[in-house]
């Protein structure tokens, strides 16, 4: 069976193609392809991933659609003799049901439609913008990283000064959070206290603080004009909140043990929230 004398060729299945199509070396997810044989008649098998033990076919045949490159070969038996001849058709963004990636280099952008899930850490050295909700262990950055919603079982690091850390949605921390600067708020309510106020320690509003720790003000009555405190010591710091609702707390100062304090106003209660035993 001379080599000249036969053809093995792929055409896309569309209606109205000319008798003799261009072979198909690039389609589209989802594209059948028509496999055609010229040559001696004879006994024809074709193996594929979908026939990996081979399948006795006649031409033309249809593929099924394919959603990812795929190689056909076949095996010809004619006047006593036997050849396998084979072609491969690729496909144009595939279809990649699950992929293992030891190492992934991208260009410019790489756009994942899908889920993202990732069991080790995930390094950035750019920018990285999450606009859904993003769950992993680890978190290293060099850029700033902006999500609506991000969960960290484990550490979240950036690694040099002009990194930030954005959230638009909630987050929540379960161990310690630490400012080593400041902490600033745009908008309220804050809430500094989940737990009764008057479980601390009461004390007047001129007296020294009797030890380290928060100074907050509460009223029964409401206040209607501003509550300023102010702790004198080895440094003078204050604290202001305009009357809020029946009950309140309107102000929460920090002080050291001794510090004296002063106030603008006599008609609310004084509570002393120790540092570290949160009573």
């Amino acid at each position: 069976m001379a080599s000249t004398a036969v053809n093995f060729t792929a055409h896309l299945n569309l209606p109205g193609d000319p008798p003799h199509p261009t072979p198909a070396t690039l389609v589209r997810p989802g594209d059948m392809v028509v496999l055609q044989w010229s040559g001696p008649a004879g006994e024809h098998t074709l193996y594929s991933e979908d026939e990996p033990s081979g399948r006795l076919v006649t031409f033309p045949y249809i593929t099924q659609p394919l959603t990812r490159d795929s190689v056909f070969t076949l095996k010809s038996v004619a006047s006593g003799m036997m050849r396998y001849d084979s072609l491969t058709v690729t496909v144009d963004r595939p279809v990649l049901p699950g992929i293992e990636v030891g190492e992934l280099v991208s260009g410019p952008a790489l756009t994942i439609t899908a889920p993202l899930t990732i069991n080790g850490p995930l390094t950035v050295d750019g920018e990285t913008d999450v606009t859904g909700t993003c769950s992993a262990t680890a978190v290293v950055a060099s850029g700033p990283v902006e999500t609506k919603s991000l969960t960290v079982r484990a550490t979240a690091t950036s690694v040099d000064s002009g990194s930030r850390l954005s959230t638009e949605g909630e987050l929540t921390v379960t161990g310690t959070l630490q400012s080593d600067e400041s902490l600033s708020i745009q908008g309220g309510p804050v809430e500094i206290f989940d737990k009764d106020l008057r479980s601390g320690t009461e004390i007047g509003p001129y007296d020294p603080a009797p030890g380290d720790g928060f100074i907050v003000t509460t009223s029964d009555r409401g206040v209607s004009s501003d509550v300023q405190l102010t702790a004198s010591g080895w440094y003078t710091t204050s604290a202001a909140a305009r009357g809020f609702g029946r009950g309140a707390a309107l102000a929460a100062l920090p002080v050291l043990q001794g510090d004296q304090l002063s106030s603008t106003a006599s008609n609310v209660n004084y509570y002393l929230i120790r540092f570290s035993t949160g009573s």
